[in-house]
């Protein structure tokens, strides 16, 4: 008499948690948070990390 062996089926695995940013208390369900850089506001500072890199690369 053989002997049978009850294989059970696999359980299905539970989906992976989506990536959560959280920006000034509110969270993004996307890996990416939404766009960071404000040009109206961080004009200066682009201003002067382009300058930067200008002489960096003299």
């Amino acid at each position: 008499m053989m002997n049978a062996h009850v294989v059970p089926f696999p359980t299905r695995k539970a989906p992976a948690p989506l990536h959560r940013a959280s920006l000034d208390g509110e969270f993004y369900e996307d890996d990416l948070p939404p766009e960071l850089f404000d040009e109206d506001e961080d004009r200066d500072d682009l201003v002067t990390y382009i300058q930067i890199a200008e002489h960096v690369e003299d």
